[in-house]
């Protein structure tokens, strides 16, 4: 049966108030600096790389204003910066545990070291930075453009690679990486924040015939990690929005900024 969201035009009306009620807000803002507006923000391999531990970081911890994510994230001189990263090219698993070990707050050091060690080994010795400048020239061409619904089957496509190549960044931190860069309006991340919004809302939207809100949250959390599912749920979220006459990006930014505290410009790491 697959998935099936109708969506009615109480759910339109219900998405435009909260967008209006939301969009003003620093980071809802931000998205739309970033993500929207010409042109694209800069990038080079240090912000590739910084930006692939917001991603590791953030998985499965809260990452919202005064979180230790985000104070460690914002760290002047950043710690994990990437040319001191080349420095402990030898050592470099236990160099980023040991720094991430300084903020004993911060949970899976040990796994997010070994992901983090084993995506520096594909980036520095085995063709991984050519493999990202082939997936990423084409969607900074097309970013430098201005928005078209036909762009988001390249920024899927690129997802899937990252997807694909990175370790520890599945079909959530795939588009949150490509959406820190800079580079996405269409495909979003979809985290524990973004379910949450669709359930308060009670929004029809079923998984083979069982009402979302009825699934056991390891089955939610299963569908998710998988990219078929993540990809049919993001559909349906990108058809909201073009209903709704806003681009994907700035739902996503409203959701983010509605369950915490107001940001502040210095708080947002990238």
């Amino acid at each position: 049966m697959g998935l099936d969201w109708e969506i009615s035009l109480s759910d339109v009306e219900k998405t435009k108030k909260f967008i209006k009620q939301n969009e003003s807000k620093i980071y809802a803002r931000k998205r739309v600096k970033d993500n929207i507006t010409i042109p694209p923000p800069e990038i080079n391999r240090e912000i590739i790389w910084e930006c692939m531990f917001d991603c590791l970081l953030s998985t499965r911890q809260r990452s919202g204003p005064g979180s230790p994510i985000a104070v460690f994230l914002n760290q002047k001189p950043y710690p994990l910066a990437y040319e001191k990263c080349l420095q402990h090219d030898e050592d470099i698993e236990n160099f980023i545990q040991t720094q991430i070990g300084l903020h004993p707050s911060i949970q899976y050091r040990n796994k997010i070291a070994k992901y983090a060690a084993h995506n520096y080994t594909w980036l520095e010795k085995n063709g991984g930075w050519n493999r990202l400048d082939e997936w990423m020239k084409p969607l900074i061409e097309q970013r430098k453009m201005n928005p078209d619904p036909q762009h988001q089957s390249l920024e899927r496509e690129v997802a899937h690679k990252f997807d694909e190549y990175f370790k520890g960044i599945g079909p959530k931190q795939s588009r949150n990486y490509l959406q820190i860069l800079g580079l996405t309006r269409y495909e979003i991340p979809i985290d524990s924040r973004f379910i949450r919004w669709i359930l308060e809302n009670q929004f029809p939207l079923y998984f083979d015939g069982i009402l979302i809100g009825e699934l056991k949250k390891k089955t939610l959390e299963t569908r998710l990690s998988t990219p078929y599912w993540y990809d049919c749920i993001l559909d349906k979220l990108q058809e909201l929005s073009s209903k709704c006459s806003i681009f994907p990006v700035v739902l996503d930014g409203c959701v983010f900024a509605s369950f915490d505290r107001e940001w502040t410009e210095g708080e947002i790491p990238f």
